[in-house]
């Protein structure tokens, strides 16, 4: 395992690949941390592709760490992580839920200041960037009741929604989580040049078909939308279909390279 990181931001390669011909950085969802990314070297069939794994504050190795509660705040730490990696070699991005728009963000960030951006975007389990959520923000509920709404996303394991000193851990990084994503405010700005792939769950409430497909509209190359089986975390639900996916639209991108 290869660690990359300064005092605010780290990014984590489980396996790492010298000949790689393409990098893919992987955000990950609310609460989410470098473990959902773990096992993907073994899962993603091409040999040509080296795994970068977001580890923001808030969990894993930096659980003592306030996590960010504003977008403003994530970005330019993403930017400084990756940017070593990004200038010698052909780059993805990955992102799911709350991880679509922090790649999507940073790549912008990462176009205003002239660095390379990356063959494609992979958007999954998100709604287009400018659309608002219909629903009332809950990282301001009281404790109860935020993790009553846990339950209902049916993305946090029950084993820990049912143990109070691991919830005491880690509500503090989901709530600022969503925070994050609760306070985001898009803002307009030119299309991207390169493909963007969209994936998401046909059972998803918080990332229907329709607001989906908007992702479109913030690329001149091409667009795709792959709706698969599934609910919000469809990505771990139905894991077999979702790497099915993601291999196939792997072997395309390296098929351009």
């Amino acid at each position: 395992m290869r660690n990359f990181s300064n005092a605010n931001a780290s990014l984590v390669c489980f396996q790492a690949n010298p000949e790689a011909k393409l990098r893919i950085f992987c955000c990950p969802y609310v609460g989410g941390g470098i473990q959902v990314f773990r096992d993907w070297h073994k899962k993603l069939a091409s040999k040509d592709i080296e795994i970068y794994a977001l580890q923001l504050p808030g969990r894993g190795m930096r659980l003592k760490e306030p996590a960010f509660e504003h977008m403003s705040a994530v970005v330019p730490e993403v930017v400084e992580a990756i940017s070593p990696l990004i200038m010698d070699k052909p780059y993805i991005f990955f992102g799911h839920s709350m991880g679509s728009l922090v790649s999507f963000e940073t790549i912008r960030a990462l176009r205003e200041e002239g660095k390379p951006e990356p063959k494609m975007l992979i958007a999954s389990g998100r709604r287009a960037p400018e659309i608002i959520d219909p629903d009332p923000p809950v990282h301001v509920l009281p404790r109860e009741k935020f993790i009553q709404e846990l339950k209902r996303l049916n993305g946090t394991p029950k084993e820990i929604l049912e143990n109070e000193d691991f919830l005491d851990l880690i509500l503090p990084t989901l709530q600022a989580d969503f925070a994050v994503c609760e306070t985001y405010q898009f803002e307009e700005a030119p299309p991207f040049r390169f493909p963007i792939h969209a994936l998401g769950g046909l059972s998803d409430p918080k990332a229907p078909q329709k607001e989906m497909e908007p992702w479109g509209k913030h690329t001149l190359g091409d667009f795709e939308l792959t709706m698969l089986e599934g609910d919000h975390f469809f990505l771990h639900g139905n894991s077999e279909r979702f790497f099915e996916a993601m291999n196939g639209i792997l072997e395309e991108v390296l098929r351009q390279l």
